[in-house]
Order: structure tokens, then sequence, then C-alpha cells
């Protein structure tokens, strides 16, 4: 993929943002690209986006919203009614009938589910042909029901629509007894995957290189991280006095 200047006029959407095109939506475990809601996987293709355009949506827009968004044009849409096979269920938007209502109405949101606890994780090293994988082993609760769900598998991406995520996520990491993962693979993931998709782990680098992807968030402008990079080379390449 080639690269972007920062300054140029450029846009790899092909629609004006937050708005998708019909049918597509971000799925941040298959970076640079807009890929399709489940029911219009056998009819449309993904839609390469190239780094910059990609990390900059991520850093600008809640992709969440977006998301729901564009599940909501999509199921409106006469057009993807007609491409998915389902246009008998126009009516039926707000119905648990409908076969985009989980899409639409993400069950973590509309259950109000809760983060009960992180019991613990599971680390996929990638290789040529694979990504790298992190997923968390969670027990939640719907509300106020005091039943616990059995271990659930999620991605950190999924698991930050849960109340008390991100507390629990911390603590997990970072609290009296913090987990481990080695530094090879956070850089390996943070990559292959952009760091959106695992922003917990942005701490477990190395300070001087921990401290670059905080300083790139903050001034939005994480599109110009690379692995292993250290503030010293970071100010280096962009002629800080």
């Amino acid at each position: 993929m080639s690269e972007v200047s920062d300054t140029a006029p450029h846009s790899c959407f092909p629609s004006a943002l937050p708005r998708l095109p019909i049918g597509y939506q971000f799925d941040p475990n298959q970076p640079m690209q807009l890929v399709p809601f489940t029911h219009f996987s056998k009819v449309l293709e993904p839609i390469a986006i190239c780094r910059l355009c990609y990390v900059d949506a991520l850093s600008r827009y809640d992709i969440s919203y977006i998301n729901q968004l564009s599940a909501e044009l999509t199921a409106k849409s006469p057009i993807s009614a007609a491409l998915s096979g389902f246009s008998q269920f126009a009516a039926l938007i707000n119905s648990v009938s409908h076969p985009m209502f989980d899409d639409i109405h993400p069950p973590a949101i509309r259950e109000q589910r809760k983060l009960v606890s992180i019991i613990g994780h599971e680390a996929r090293r990638g290789n040529a042909t694979r990504k790298p994988r992190l997923t968390y082993v969670i027990i939640y609760q719907i509300g106020n029901d005091p039943r616990l769900s059995p271990p659930v598998r999620l991605t950190e991406s999924k698991m930050r629509q849960y109340t008390d995520a991100i507390v629990k996520l911390n603590n997990y990491w970072y609290g009296d007894k913090p987990h481990n993962v080695n530094t090879p693979f956070v850089r390996s993931v943070l990559h292959r995957l952009t760091p959106f998709t695992n922003s917990a782990l942005w701490n477990k680098l190395p300070y001087d290189e921990a401290i670059v992807l905080h300083y790139l968030w903050h001034h939005r402008k994480l599109h110009q991280w690379k692995v292993g990079m250290t503030w010293a080379q970071y100010k280096a390449q962009w002629d800080f006095a």
C-alpha cells in the first residue's frame, strides 16, 4: 500500500464520514479496510483504506456510533434490502426479528451488560499470513440481574461496550496484581492491527515508546507512528528543537 502525504488533500472513503457506504462497517480486527456487514459478505467486497485515512478516522470518530449509523441506514436502504434478500423486513427495523437488529442495537448496549470480571486473556502470535490476536475471557451480568454469564471471549473493541470495562481492563494490566504479555507481541499486535485495537497495551511498551503513542494520539497524528519508534527517534524525524 502506497504512502500518503500528511498534507495532501486525500480520502480513501467513498462517502464523507461519518457516513459509510451502504452495507459497510469498521471492524478494528480487520484494519485498513471497510468490511461488509455479515448479511452482505457474499455480495460485497471489502474496500481498502490507506493507513493514514484509516487511523485518522479512528482518531476523530466513535467507531461504534459510525457502525450503528451505517447499520440503520443500510437496513432502511431499498438497494441493500434487495441485495441481502430481506426486503420483507423493511417495516421491522426496530424488531428483534430484523436480521440486522444486533447491528443496529448491539446486545451489550441494549441489555446494559456490565463487566464483572476478566478471567484471563489469550494472545496468539501472528505470522506472514495470519494476524496476531488478543482476546479476553470475561464474565458479565445484565442490568441488575444478579445472575452471571458463562465465560465469554471478546476482543477489546467489543468489551469496551460493556459498563465498567475500561476500569477493569486497566486494573487487569496495571492494578495490584498486573498481568503481563511480552513486548515483541505488544509491538506486533499494535502494528498489524493498528494501536486502536488493543489500546490498553500501550503502556506495556518501554516508556520511551509508549510516550510517543500517547503524544501522537493527543495530537491526532497517530498515523505517523511506526513500530519500535522511540521519543528520540520521533523528535529527530520531525526536526523538533
